[in-house]
């Protein structure tokens, strides 16, 4: 029987892999666009990823009949479900750091996140009980 944590991990725990998803969640995306956000790449592994990403179903490639073509990409059905799991990354690493990023793809995620609290408020017991880590935490994910 397959973990459904490992499952995830491998499907998506790749280093360039979150850091795709993590653009995507802005919206659709050129390659260079998604190129230029991925400091220290090459664009044979960004290639790689986005063809692996694809494959598995997390994002959608459309290619625009323009002369020259234009490609772009695109998060799924599949792909948006992970925004959850990239938000709470961006909570903990904001709460370790102690600052909050000014990065448009984080902001992409705030975005998400206060759009789906709005949605369904939280109780009152939530919001009074949120984790706020310290330094001294050690989070397990």
């Amino acid at each position: 029987m397959l973990c459904p944590t490992q499952w995830m991990i491998e499907q998506i725990g790749d280093r360039w892999k979150l850091h795709l998803l993590h653009q995507l969640a802005q919206g659709a995306q050129r390659t260079h666009s998604l190129m230029a956000g991925l400091k220290g790449t090459s664009s044979r592994t960004l290639s790689a990823k986005l063809k692996a990403l694809e494959a598995d179903g997390w994002i959608v490639r459309r290619v625009y009949p323009e002369a020259p073509p234009r490609v772009e990409y695109e998060l799924t059905e599949r792909g948006r479900a992970v925004i959850a799991v990239l938000s709470a990354l961006k909570q903990v690493g904001a709460a370790f750091l102690g600052t909050d990023s000014d990065c448009p793809s984080c902001r992409a995620l705030s975005d998400a996140r206060s759009s789906k609290a709005s949605q369904a408020a939280p109780s009152s017991r939530e919001s009074s009980t949120r984790f706020r880590p310290s330094q001294e935490d050690i989070v397990l994910l």
